[in-house]
């Protein structure tokens, strides 16, 4: 999916700090023309209420004919203005898009002129996911549907495809060419209209296109729209385990370690009937894996709510939350806020918490090493593959890799940015003898059409 750099949410407070407003597209013909398809849809469909998700500067709202119509926006600037201006409809509220609080779903979400001005594909994804949320019956997209790089705050994209393979609920019902498409300089539009209708409105259901196009019910929740993010995360890595998997090289039981929201558990028990077991110090973290299994009835993933090191002690942190921590990064023995109890991998083993692993998968933000000097036992008994991420500038890799290159390990640094991380952050994943072989990277590689494994 194409996509460059842009701050898309800069560009609109500029614009519109500078007394500009949301161009053309908004005023005169154009703006009557989609004036009334939209409002000959609410009538039709008996529209009562309606989340215009990029509402601009108001005049094209001033056209549209709902009972109640709440507006979001990225612009500070341009929210003030609106709620001065519509201070006396009552009908009408406005919000900013980061300051919003879904409580009630409107029947319909409209996007108009939004999509192809949305330039980094972070941004215009995570749009794409509030704007399908946020109905319960229907969404109006009015946009260009290619793949055109127009330069400056323009950049259209291909979304019918995308949608088409993420959100599976929500069904391209009817399409509507724009009359303007040719109307000539300063009349013409890019933008025709596409109109979805949710299949089954008592759920969201999206796909993990990336792990084998699975298809996964999500709640209502905080961390949904980061749940649906990580699909498009580590992208070389998802594809490498939905082979390792759908072809039994990982055959049996799964640890996904640092489990976090459960964006590596919840595609894996779906590809697998192996047991994901699912760790993570933190309850909020584990509280949303277990409503994704429930929601989901998948019965083989086994949540264990604990901090995991080389032997049995207390961790501790500096971060503000542990929903996302580290016990190793930012420590300061002055400014401790949170704590967890720690015990080893090798120690659940004793116990019969988890047994027979094929796979240990480390998300664990410092503690990758002392992890799997803890987990020794299970290494040596079950060979089983590995990975794990380094900050290659901050964590001790050399030491590791020396670790599993005793143990007879060939380990490959996974080749791809991830991104909202640090530059220095890279996964690697590692065979033991007894599986690796020539082959079996040439099959990989092959398998996702790039040389994504360096060998280290």
């Amino acid at each position: 999916m194409i996509s460059r750099k842009f701050d898309s949410n800069k560009y609109w407070e500029d614009r519109y700090k500078k007394g500009g407003n949301s161009g053309r597209g908004s005023y005169n013909e154009l703006a009557n023309y989609k004036a009334d398809i939209i409002n000959d849809f609410i009538n039709k469909n008996n529209i009562k209420t309606l989340i215009d998700y990029g509402v601009g500067d108001g005049n094209q709202l001033k056209l549209i004919k709902c009972d109640m119509i709440t507006g979001l926006d990225v612009s500070t600037t341009i929210i003030n203005k609106l709620k001065n201006d519509f201070k006396n409809d009552k009908n009408k509220q406005f919000y900013l898009d980061k300051n919003f609080k879904l409580i009630n779903h409107s029947e319909l979400a409209i996007s108009c002129d939004v999509l192809y001005h949305l330039i980094d594909f972070t941004i215009w994804d995570n749009y794409l996911f509030d704007l399908f949320t946020y109905s319960s019956k229907y969404v109006i997209i009015y946009a260009s549907n290619e793949d055109k790089e127009y330069g400056g705050h323009c950049l259209s994209r291909n979304f019918t495809n995308y949608i088409s393979k993420r959100f599976k609920n929500w069904k391209l019902i009817n399409y509507i060419e724009n009359k303007y498409k040719n109307a000539g300089p300063n009349k013409d539009s890019i933008s025709d209209f596409y109109f979805y209708e949710k299949i089954n409105t008592n759920e969201n259901i999206i796909n993990f296109v990336n792990d084998n196009n699975v298809s996964i019910s999500i709640p209502n929740h905080k961390y949904s729209q980061e749940f649906y993010r990580r699909d498009n995360h580590e992208i070389y890595f998802r594809k490498i385990h939905t082979f390792l998997i759908k072809n039994k090289i990982i055959k049996n039981n799964i640890i996904d370690l640092g489990a976090y929201i459960g964006d590596n558990s919840i595609p894996w028990s779906k590809n697998t009937d192996s047991i994901i077991y699912a760790i993570d110090p933190s309850d909020e973290n584990c509280n949303f894996i277990n409503i994704l299994t429930k929601l989901n009835n998948i019965e083989n993933i086994k949540i264990l709510k604990t901090a995991i090191s080389d032997k049995n002690e207390i961790l501790t942190s500096s971060y503000n939350n542990i929903h996302h921590t580290s016990f190793v990064y930012k420590k300061n023995k002055k400014k401790i806020k949170h704590s967890a109890k720690a015990v080893s991998l090798d120690y659940l083993y004793s116990n019969k918490e988890i047994d027979n692993i094929g796979y240990i998968h480390l998300d664990v933000e410092g503690m990758e090493f002392k992890v799997l000097k803890g987990s020794i036992n299970i290494i040596k008994q079950f060979n089983p593959i590995i990975s794990f991420e380094q900050h290659i500038t901050v964590d001790n890799v050399l030491d590791l890799k020396k670790f599993l290159k005793d143990l007879k390990y060939h380990i490959f640094l996974i080749d791809e940015i991830l991104p909202g991380c640090r530059d220095d952050c890279k996964n690697f994943i590692a065979f033991h003898n007894s599986i690796y072989t020539d082959t079996l990277i040439e099959d990989i590689h092959s398998n996702i059409g790039k040389n994504i494994l360096l060998s280290q």
